[in-house]
């Protein structure tokens, strides 16, 4: 009975030692990819396409392998406080900056076009909820 007792104990033991020294280990394996040198202000990942989007401080990049990798598509002199985006189909994407500017693509993201807010909220009415 006292020999189970410690084996049980001796579980618990090598559970604990292997949460506590070996976890934090694996945890260490994060690295960071692409843009380190940029101020990233919003992010958003394609459903349709798997295809990720960054908004920067210097204009939108995107990656199509995981970030491996990132290329700009739309360069702008503003410095956007912050980015959200928004897909209204496979093809079309929004993003939307501070100082009301808006940025849209038809081709999944590969292309981008800058535009005043002002004129699409007039003909839209559907992107104020950005």
């Amino acid at each position: 009975m006292i020999t189970q007792f410690l084996h049980t104990r001796m579980r618990y033991v090598i559970l604990f030692a292997f949460l506590a020294f070996a976890l934090p280990v694996y945890a260490q394996q994060w690295q960071p990819i692409g843009l380190q040198d940029k101020d990233t202000r919003g992010f958003y990942t394609s459903p349709h396409s798997g295809a990720m989007f960054a908004g920067t401080n210097d204009g939108i990049y995107r990656s199509t392998n995981s970030g491996g990798t990132w290329e700009r598509v739309l360069t702008t002199q503003l410095l956007f406080a912050s980015w959200r985006f928004a897909a209204t189909s496979q093809d079309t994407i929004f993003a939307s900056g501070s100082f009301d500017r808006l940025a849209r693509s038809f081709d999944g993201g590969v292309t981008w076009e800058e535009f005043d807010s002002e004129m699409v909220l007039q003909e839209l009415g559907v992107i104020k909820g950005m």
